[in-house]
């Protein structure tokens, strides 16, 4: 495998998480990208934790779920007749 350096490595991410989601290896991606399994692991624990993030900052921003404030209610399961 020839090693590349990819001046601008989030379009590197965007490409991995495509293939990934296509159902591609980690390997099969480094060996397509010209990168090592290592940087494609890399790429996608970042792209994971940012979205995490993101998603908890969106969570912390909302004041609780909208209804009539009875949250354990809601989240219950059903119960069956």
């Amino acid at each position: 495998m020839t090693k590349r350096r990819w001046k601008q490595p989030d379009k590197r991410m965007e490409a991995a998480i495509r293939m990934r989601a296509a159902g591609w290896s980690l390997r099969k991606i480094a060996g397509h990208l010209g990168v090592s399994e290592g940087t494609i692991r890399n790429d996608l624990g970042r792209w994971e934790q940012q979205n995490v993030d993101e998603l908890l900052r969106n969570l912390d921003a909302q004041s609780g779920p909208s209804g009539d404030g009875n949250y354990a209610a809601n989240y219950a399961p059903e119960e069956s007749p």
